[in-house]
């Protein structure tokens, strides 16, 4: 297993759910940690945490749906921390509700924060990647990304479309010795179920640290092995 220390970390919506516990994981692995969302108090507390515990994180407020507000927070990452060795792309929303409810102003803020979002930041840090020959983009997707859910046409769109990303950007960077993994969760315990209607056993889920553990074990694989597509799911299946 490759060993993560001092590689700098980029994870955003590291605030709270997958992304707070995937900032946690990696600072255990002693990483040099940015953690970017657009609540900039949630990452603040996150950041102190890993602190207090012996890792190394920084708040980087950023809205990844905006190209110059990403642009600007990548350079202010590169001037604290360097070059990002791994990007986890996490930040994402989600709203349900049948497609002829579905408004434009819902349908754009999926698509912008979960899909624009990912290929924004894995174009600002890919050519450095490329360059230097080394570099792990992780891509938190879905479940949804392969499998239609009624009521869910805009997330599952987006997830779709991070799914062609994912799969367009691993061939274009493996032969720069660049690695890009989807990992696709099923049900996880975080507030995105205060935002479905339906009666969910929580006790039947998996926990946000579960998640972040299989982020860990992709980006410790061998220099020469690349784990594309995680698919983790309850033992339980679907709920």
């Amino acid at each position: 297993m490759n060993s993560l220390e001092n590689k700098v970390v980029w994870v955003t919506g590291a605030g709270r759910g997958i992304g707070k516990a995937i900032a946690v994981a990696f600072g255990k692995e002693k990483t040099m940690l940015a953690l970017s969302s657009r609540t900039a108090n949630e990452i603040k507390s996150v950041s102190e945490s890993i602190n207090k515990n012996g890792g190394t994180a920084c708040p980087f407020p950023c809205d990844v749906s905006s190209e110059a507000d990403m642009n600007s927070t990548v350079k202010k990452i590169e001037k604290t921390l360097g070059d990002v060795n791994i990007l986890v792309n996490n930040a994402g929303v989600a709203r349900f509700m049948p497609l002829v409810e579905t408004s434009m102003d819902d349908w754009d803020r999926m698509i912008n924060i979960n899909l624009k979002g990912a290929f924004l930041c894995t174009k600002a840090v890919l050519p450095t990647m490329i360059e230097q020959k080394e570099g792990h983009i992780v891509n938190i997707v879905s479940v949804a990304g392969i499998q239609p859910f009624p009521n869910a046409s805009g997330y599952c769109a987006s997830k779709y479309g991070m799914m062609g990303l994912s799969a367009v950007t691993r061939e274009e960077a493996r032969e720069h010795n660049v690695k890009v993994t989807a990992i696709l969760p099923g049900a996880v315990d975080t507030p995105i179920w205060n935002n479905i209607e339906g009666d969910f056993d929580h006790s039947k889920m998996m926990l946000p640290e579960d998640i972040a553990q299989t982020v860990i074990l992709a980006c410790k694989q061998p220099k020469k092995t690349l784990i594309e597509d995680i698919i983790i799911r309850p033992i339980t299946g679907n709920l």
